[in-house]
């Protein structure tokens, strides 16, 4: 007999979600419902009280729903529910939601799938001996069904090779069939693990060199701009060096001409000085002559007044 403990549904539309949730609702409540016979009949049914046993993914083409799938265990009565783990869409956080699901199914099957196959094995190991003479002498009619739900019979049943396989009507067999069937799909089971490892860790290869490519060309990426920003910053430092250049050479011939021009007013104001001092200089003289012209004039007079 096969446990599944994962189950997958893909609906169109909005309210397509609401009927992937019910499909996945009814494979898991048939799954964790032969999980908890078998716990009732190794008596450790209490062991199960609460605990996830399985999980469901909803999705369409935009959105996606996670649960875990669990029993509640009151006596005899059994009830199956489930609780939201997480619910998102693919363009969330800019499309940083792409690979949660992957994650998420990775951690089912390489975290919580060989945990929960190996409670199985554990909870099969205390069941009584199917070759025990007790075993033998049950009637059809004492064949175990699940305490409380009115469920069909759990019996072994013969599926396709494959990781699970559907619940089918009661059969009976005997022991050594039966251990012959189990051995069986116990083999089919670790190969059919043992490949989803396999293809598993391919993924995770290629994942990661996904992730590799994607850093290398983010690398470049960042490098180009680093170099186009140091270029632009290069070519602004020059072009504001060159401006301060011609500046400066405009500052410096500035300087040159005022300073070319006051000389040439100095020069300016030493001739004019020169030529004001010669005038003076000519002026005095005019009137040396004239005093002395008017001196020899008025002698004459004087004389004439004396006579």
């Amino acid at each position: 007999m096969l446990f599944p403990f994962f189950t997958a549904e893909v609906k169109c539309g909005k309210e397509g979600l609401d009927v992937a949730d019910r499909a996945n609702t009814n494979s898991m409540t048939i799954a964790l419902r032969a999980v908890v016979e078998l716990y009732r009949q190794a008596g450790e049914v209490t062991k199960v009280h609460r605990e996830t046993l399985g999980f469901s993914i909803s999705h369409n083409d935009g959105s996606v729903r996670i649960y875990g799938h669990y029993p509640e265990i009151n006596g005899d009565t059994t009830t199956y529910h489930r609780t939201a783990i997480r619910e998102f869409s693919y363009a969330d956080n800019n499309a940083q939601e792409r690979d949660t699901t992957y994650r998420f199914v990775w951690n089912v099957f390489t975290i919580f799938a060989p945990a929960h196959l190996k409670r199985l094995k554990e909870v099969i190991g205390c069941l009584r001996d199917p070759l025990s003479p007790a075993a033998n002498a049950r009637t059809p009619d004492q064949t175990p069904t699940t305490s409380g739900d009115n469920a069909v019979p759990v019996t072994p049943v013969k599926s396709n090779p494959g990781m699970f396989a559907k619940p089918g009507p009661p059969q009976r067999h005997n022991s050594a069939t039966v251990s012959q069937q189990v051995e069986q799909q116990r083999r089919e089971i670790m190969a059919q693990f043992d490949q989803l490892q396999k293809t598993s860790r391919q993924q995770l290869q290629e994942a990661k060199e996904r992730e590799d490519k994607l850093q290398k060309e983010a690398k470049e990426r960042e490098d180009k701009l680093q170099k186009e920003a140091k270029e632009r910053e290069d070519k602004l430092q020059k072009e504001a060096k060159e401006r301060e250049d011609k500046l400066l050479a405009q500052l410096e011939q500035l300087q040159m001409t005022s300073r070319q021009q006051q000389q040439e007013a100095k020069e300016r104001e030493d001739k004019l000085m020169v030529q004001l001092q010669q005038q003076q200089k000519e002026m005095r003289e005019q009137h040396t002559q004239l005093m002395k012209m008017l001196t020899q004039k008025m002698a004459p007079a004087q004389d004439t007044e004396k006579m």
